[in-house]
């Protein structure tokens, strides 16, 4: 390694002992090979500092593994094998496993055509209730998912899975629970297109709440009915 430096005005080389040029009096900074690899450094973090803005990445919220009963055109049959369902940010995706991966193509579901996602009790079999017997009652679980859509050419679509995390149907339907969760923390179901005519009856929301009020006050309404049916209205809103 060198033992001198250059003078940033003359470029005469100065010794790294001294502060000052002996040519020009001028204070010695860096080499300008230092300087150099300092701009370029600078100029490199920027560069990327610039591109992480632009380029934010949706995150991952939740990943479960399901089963496909039906519903999308190009799949008309209940198959058997594992499907990944993952929730982002914006959009629902599925994609194939090695099981699945012979008849089921890769599907994105952004929030923005989303109509609904609804966890519904599981159908139980003819030979699960029959060799079930009463525990045949425990399989009724809400395990299953019903996704309505509308699809790139602005057909609605209803997609039916199983949620298969969990192991046993009643550990399924705790995971469904969990999947609601994760939709209501991360305000997804606000991100689902808006059901026609929610406005409308939104606006007239605080009409029916003074109507209720007033039926209340005259005894027509217990404090309890008025209480229930305000809870009704207001989650509508």
């Amino acid at each position: 390694m060198t033992d001198s430096r250059f003078c940033t005005n003359c470029r005469v080389s100065v010794s790294k002992s001294l502060k000052f040029c002996t040519s020009c009096g001028t204070e010695v900074y860096k080499t300008p090979a230092q300087s150099e690899s300092s701009e370029t450094h600078t100029e490199s973090a920027g560069t990327l500092g610039e591109f992480s803005k632009k380029e934010e990445i949706p995150r991952l919220i939740e990943e479960y593994a399901v089963t496909y009963l039906g519903g999308h055109p190009a799949y008309p049959k209940s198959k058997l094998g594992k499907i990944t369902f993952q929730l982002f940010d914006d959009r629902f995706e599925f994609h194939p496993t090695i099981g699945t991966k012979d008849w089921f193509d890769a599907l994105t579901i952004p929030y923005s055509d989303t109509h609904d996602l609804e966890i519904v009790q599981r159908q139980v079999g003819t030979l699960e209730g029959i060799f079930g017997g009463l525990d045949s009652r425990q399989l009724n679980q809400a395990n299953n998912i019903h996704i309505q859509y509308d699809d790139s050419d602005g057909t609605t679509i209803l997609i039916r899975l199983e949620m298969l995390t969990g192991f046993t149907v009643m550990g399924q339907a705790g995971k469904c629970r969990e999947l609601e969760d994760r939709l209501s923390v991360n305000s997804i179901r606000s991100k689902f297109k808006p059901k026609e005519g929610a406005s409308q009856n939104a606006s007239g929301i605080p009409e029916l709440l003074e109507k209720l009020a007033s039926l209340m006050e005259k005894g027509i309404l217990t404090q309890e009915e008025f209480d229930q049916k305000k809870k009704e209205l207001l989650t509508r809103m």
